[in-house]
């Protein structure tokens, strides 16, 4: 049975969610995931532990399942350190509203991060170029908008509404949109 998950390399990875880290540690956990599983001969599966969390929450689930999953894609945590270099929390507790995924989960919003991991101070973490990468085979998304004012994608006119949408592919993407208005002078 357990072969079933023993797939070849990038072909899928699976979140497995259910159950109590104490089973399998005899402590409190929210997850476990091989590191890099995704690109090596270790099962694909990473795991979430539901019994513990509050309430099973449904958002608690989706944050620590893309938090084990960037385990298997090949993140390290996001940590923070002071001036002199030393660690002062492993799993970065981000800052007011925002977390890192790959930290630990507080807030409101939790998205892929570009900053120190836990192999130390300077050793930054950009995690979408890590899952965007070769060793993963994903790349990024096909930029749908230049990022240039000159080359603008007209806004959709629907009476007196434009509208427009795009989506941000990287880091530094910029989707650019333009419309013509019409002004009316009365004398």
């Amino acid at each position: 049975m357990f072969t079933k998950f023993l797939r070849s390399n990038q072909d899928s990875l699976r979140v497995a969610i259910g159950g109590s880290s104490f089973d399998w540690f005899g402590q409190s956990a929210g997850g476990f995931a091989y590191y890099g599983c995704f690109t090596n001969t270790v099962a694909k599966v990473v795991y979430v532990f539901i019994e513990g969390l509050p309430s099973g929450s449904p958002i608690w689930v989706a944050d620590i399942a893309s938090h084990e999953a960037g385990h298997g894609f090949g993140l390290s945590h996001q940590s923070t350190y002071d001036e002199s270099g030393q660690l002062i929390d492993e799993y970065n507790p981000g800052v007011g509203y925002w977390d890192p995924i790959m930290g630990s989960r507080k807030s409101g919003i939790a998205t892929w991060h570009n900053g120190p991991s836990e192999n130390g101070a300077t050793q930054l973490q950009d995690d979408m170029a890590i899952l965007a990468g070769t060793t993963n085979g994903f790349g990024y998304r096909t930029d749908d908008h230049s990022d240039l004012l000159a080359n603008a994608t007209p806004m959709v006119s629907v009476g007196q509404n434009r509208t427009g949408q795009g989506i941000i592919e990287t880091n530094d993407d910029i989707d650019t949109f333009s419309f013509t208005a019409s002004i009316r002078c009365q004398a």
